[in-house]
């Protein structure tokens, strides 16, 4: 049998058209889900954006970036884009953590 883990995180924008009660219900299905049906441990990571390394990153350049509000200008802030690129550090930080398992799966 395949030793799985499940990692999945989240941080606030200020702005963002979802809300953070509107995130932490769809969490609390989804966690309910898998616990339906036997998959745990779920490893979530909750951090500020601040804490995202792209985020440190861009602000740490000396000249202004910008970003590509793509297709959704609304949700698709440089926050957001942080945010997603996040999720990388976030399993490897799960891996890091308990490297036991077989398989991580991200889950959004």
């Amino acid at each position: 049998m395949t030793n799985l883990k499940v990692v999945t995180g989240y941080v606030p924008i200020a702005g963002h058209p979802r809300t953070p009660q509107e995130y932490g219900a769809l969490g609390e299905k989804i966690f309910a889900e898998f616990a339906a049906r036997g998959v745990v441990p779920i490893t979530a990571f909750y951090e500020t954006l601040a804490e995202c390394w792209l985020w440190k990153y861009v602000h740490s350049l000396k000249h202004p970036t910008t970003h590509s509000p793509g297709d959704n200008p609304e949700k698709n802030s440089l926050a957001y884009h942080c945010v997603q690129h996040q999720k990388f550090a976030w399993l490897l930080k799960a891996a890091i953590k308990d490297p036991k398992p077989d398989v991580f799966v991200w889950v959004d």
